[in-house]
């Protein structure tokens, strides 16, 4: 019988790990909470290259300035 998982993320001398079911809807809302979501969106050249610039000027990613705005625009800061 192979194992659950490839060879790569099994760990030597111990089981493989398995899955468990949430044990509430409360868990299972908290796992989402804390899991990002990747998102495909299309901008203007314009809005993308200030976009470039700002994250630059404030030493962040382009992503993360990106989740930074969207998040704060919403009223639920980081």
């Amino acid at each position: 019988m192979a194992p659950p998982f490839p060879a790569a993320l099994t760990r030597p001398n111990q089981p493989p790990t398995t899955y468990r079911p949430m044990t509430s809807s409360t868990a299972a809302l908290d796992r989402l909470k804390r899991c990002p979501r990747r998102v495909s969106l299309t901008l203007s050249a314009a809005v993308h290259q200030r976009l470039i610039h700002r994250a630059d000027d404030e030493g962040r990613s382009l992503s993360n300035l990106i989740a930074f705005l969207l998040e704060t625009s919403m009223g639920r800061p980081i």
